[in-house]
């Protein structure tokens, strides 16, 4: 006899049988006002399924919105930059044409930015991490199991003729099943810096 799933029982204890998505929302969504879903479940299952039709594309960051850093740039204009973005992360462009040849964390160079550390000892291709590239077209979950196997949280999206359109972070991804995720450095709607709790 074929063992049948727990959705499967959950569903036959209900009087139904377990067909498609839709048939499970509306189930979900009755418990939960029932109270014997919480409501951040029922905002979780239905992220679960418009994660599963989503591709890289209709999550990324455009290209015209990244933040990058050149190769060309000294140590200081780098660290200008990324103290002015807020971020951790950043694609690594070599300057004077559009090859990005890696990627930087901001706190690899936390021991150039301390008093009394020789600056003149930087290279930023000794900084340098491997960069990802995905395709646009790929589907999140393609792209979540990826980020998980290469131990990244970032990658670059390229199109057709691999040419980088944007990018896309490990957040990005985990905001379609959870929701927004704020952290101290977002901005919210009247301009101020979302407070930590």
């Amino acid at each position: 006899m074929k063992r049948r799933s727990l959705l499967d029982r959950l569903f036959n204890l209900l009087g139904g049988e377990l067909r498609t998505k839709d048939d499970l929302l509306p189930i979900i969504r009755d418990a939960s006002q029932r109270g014997l879903v919480a409501p951040v479940v029922v905002g979780m299952i239905e992220g679960v399924f418009r994660f599963s039709n989503c591709k890289v594309e209709d999550v990324m960051v455009q290209r015209s919105q990244m933040v990058v850093v050149e190769t060309g740039w000294t140590l200081e204009k780098m660290l200008e930059v990324i103290t002015e973005s807020g971020h951790s992360r950043f694609p690594v462009q070599d300057t004077g044409n559009d090859k990005f040849v890696g990627l930087l964390l901001a706190k690899d160079l936390l021991r150039y930015a301390l008093p009394g550390e020789s600056r003149s000892n930087f290279e930023i291709h000794n900084c340098l991490r491997d960069v990802v590239f995905v395709p646009e077209s790929q589907p999140l979950n393609v792209l979540l199991d990826e980020f998980k196997r290469k131990r990244t949280h970032m990658a670059l999206v390229v199109a057709e003729y691999n040419n980088v359109v944007g990018l896309v972070t490990i957040e990005d991804v985990l905001e379609q099943i959870v929701g927004e995720i704020d952290d101290e450095f977002d901005i919210n709607e009247e301009g101020g810096i979302v407070a930590d709790s």
